[in-house]
């Protein structure tokens, strides 16, 4: 999750998600992936651009997922995004980081003033 103003449409926002994830894939195959099929994702986390599309759904914060081991869609700190694995958090652990957690990691998202650049397209390698 990453907050932004709103200012642009749909499709530049999937954009910009979607080099973001890219990215991150690039940087660091072994740790993540944007790839939607289930057997790419194993043991890796998943940086899911698809969700930024209208009408697209999402899973909700602190919910179960219904697989093996249960794990939580658990909201973490960008910091902690390499000391985690995606099966740290399950619903027999969780109650546990949460106890242990000192603050909300999504708790001043809706604060947030940050917007994504006006030379968008540039930056994307996109004609304007």
């Amino acid at each position: 999750m990453v907050p932004f103003r709103p200012k642009h449409g749909w499709d530049v926002v999937k954009g910009f998600a979607r080099a973001l994830a890219e990215d991150l894939v690039r940087r660091s195959p072994d740790a993540f992936t944007a790839t939607l099929s289930k057997a790419a994702r194993r043991g890796r986390i998943f940086v899911d651009y698809l969700r930024n599309g209208e009408g697209a759904t999402a899973v909700v914060p602190y919910s179960a997922r219904a697989r093996t081991g249960l794990t939580v869609a658990l909201p973490i700190a960008w910091d902690a995004v390499r000391q985690v694995h995606p099966g740290d958090f399950t619903v027999r652990t969780v109650p546990d980081v949460l106890a242990r957690r000192r603050r909300d990691p999504w708790g001043d998202l809706r604060a947030s003033k940050q917007r994504l650049p006006e030379d968008l397209d540039e930056l994307l390698g996109r004609a304007g």
